[in-house]
């Protein structure tokens, strides 16, 4: 959706070109804005590399030395002292760590710093000195980007606006409300991350979000929705459990020395006062939504047919038959088909094996039982030869003839014969 020679940035949906000509601030704003452009504004740390990839590319296809600085849309204000992005007539948000609060008035124009193509520097200087610039347009699908001094959310595909003045819980979400937002939800660490860039530059101040247990004690929720929150980034000894109810603060209790990390939640009572933290979705038409209103939140397939609007995902999954994260593609049936087949094709092959196995399993019982009865046989002793009829004859004969030589003399008579003897 970008013009020739202009770059896409993913973050703010809007279009960037390195201009190499050199002049001072004023004259770039003045250059940009010929194009229907202004000087370009970064909003967190990967919109900040993508330049530094950018500036580098830029640098060698010009094929001449030019310096390494350039002019982008940041000004020190001595008068608030504050850094503030082009007109906006709020303090910046994300600023890089690497950039200090100058003390000089006249050091009041922010540059950046390019080295090695992946690491881009700010800090302050005069303006009157003569840099290239890089200018920033919307793209094609401008009037779907966000309204002046609300910052484009690409995690979340929403605007946020940081309120730096106090108010309670209720009262915040009051004032969200009479601009057609509210609180907002920090529903992943990339969102976190993107709220705490924000802030970061900031030491020690808190915000309200969207958290709260309004409904529930000890349940904390977001906003008015009925599910229990699930990502979460605890300070110490938190949340805190208290017969009061409470409400969700984040809090930047570091300095910008650069050993810091991400910015912690805390619990407070809802009757305390803090700054707080606007979200609304762009100017969509026809429940379209994100930073260029690429997703039509459905809920006709929604499993809960509740919609979450941030990017059209559905809460809950989806009906079958339907898939993807605002349900809305059909699931084809040829793939189920080649899921089925798959399948088919697993199966089989999974009952060839049982098959195999089995029919090893039956060859080794057929061998063990081949080779037992084989050394049955060779154990069990041969029978005796079988005795010849004429043998047996023979011995017949002999034992009815008492006079044979062959017959045995029978007890009986010995007995006899010895008995007449003692009676003589």
């Amino acid at each position: 959706s970008c013009e020739p020679d202009y770059y896409d940035v993913a973050q703010t949906g809007t279009c960037v070109i390195i201009r190499d000509h050199q002049t001072h601030f004023d004259r770039a704003r003045f250059l940009c804005g010929t194009k229907q452009s202004d000087l370009v504004k970064v909003v967190d740390s990967k919109m900040n590399s993508m330049l530094a990839i950018l500036m580098n590319i830029r640098s060698n296809e010009a094929r001449k030395q030019f310096p390494n600085d350039y002019y982008i849309g940041l000004r020190w204000l001595q008068t608030v002292k504050e850094f503030r992005w082009l007109n906006e007539t709020t303090e910046a948000g994300y600023i890089h760590s690497s950039l200090k609060g100058p003390e000089l008035t006249q050091k009041r124009c922010v540059r950046v710093k390019h080295k090695n193509g992946v690491v881009l520097k700010w800090y302050a200087g005069d303006c009157t000195t003569h840099l290239p610039y890089v200018c920033e347009k919307p793209a094609k699908h401008g009037s779907a980007m966000c309204p002046k001094e609300w910052l484009p959310s690409s995690p979340s595909g929403t605007c946020i606006k940081f309120y730096h003045f106090q108010k309670t819980w209720k009262g915040a979400r009051a004032e969200c409300r009479s601009v057609g937002a509210d609180l907002v939800t920090i529903a992943d660490h990339a969102m976190n991350s993107f709220i705490w860039e924000q802030v970061a530059f900031h030491e020690k101040t808190t915000y309200w979000f969207g958290l709260n247990d309004l409904k529930k004690n000890d349940v904390l929720r977001y906003l008015d929705t009925v599910d229990e929150v699930v990502y979460t980034q605890w300070d110490l000894d938190e949340p805190k459990k208290t017969p009061a109810s409470d409400c969700g603060i984040i809090i930047n209790k570091y300095t910008t020395s650069g050993d810091s990390k991400a910015m912690s939640w805390r619990t407070a009572p809802c009757t305390e006062t803090h700054k707080f933290i606007c979200e609304k979705f762009s100017d969509c038409q026809n429940k379209y939504n994100g930073m260029v209103c690429p997703v039509n939140c459905n809920t006709t397939n929604c499993l809960s047919k509740i919609c979450n609007i941030r990017n059209g995902t559905c809460n809950l999954g989806c009906e079958p038959g339907y898939q993807g994260l605002a349900c809305r593609a059909p699931i084809q049936k040829n793939e189920n088909s080649k899921d089925t087949s798959r399948n088919s094709g697993l199966s089989a092959a999974s009952i060839g094996v049982g098959l195999v196995l089995l029919g090893l399993c039956l060859a080794f019982v057929v061998l063990g039982l081949i080779l037992r009865n084989r050394k049955i046989k060779e154990d069990k002793p041969e029978p005796a030869e079988p005795i010849a009829v004429e043998t047996l004859k023979s011995a017949s004969e002999s034992s009815d003839n008492p006079s044979s030589p062959n017959s045995p003399s029978t007890g009986t008579s010995s007995d006899a014969d010895s008995s007449e003897a003692e009676n003589s």
